[in-house]
């Protein structure tokens, strides 16, 4: 794997802070996750996450500054009413 590789870093960050992912998203500026935090610890994972990925891409592509837009925004889903089966 890269250094690039975004699911790696992720993949990381949900062993370290126990978190559960159920979809995600990657675009240009910015990225989308539905996930669990069993653990409650959304506010210890996300830094490290964003930080972690922003210096293993500088570092490869021997480059420096932000890679993502803004700070990041968490919004509560019930299950229920967004994330269950299908049909």
């Amino acid at each position: 794997m890269t250094p690039l590789d975004w699911r790696s870093c992720l993949d990381e960050t949900c062993e370290k802070a126990g978190w559960e992912v159920h979809a995600w998203c990657v675009m240009p500026n910015h990225f989308h996750l539905a996930l669990a935090t069993p653990r409650g610890n959304l506010v210890a994972g996300m830094p490290w996450l964003r930080s972690t990925f922003a210096l293993r891409f500088n570092r490869y592509r021997r480059e420096c500054g932000h890679l993502f837009q803004g700070r990041y925004k968490s919004l509560l889903v019930d299950p229920a009413d967004a994330l269950g089966p299908l049909g």
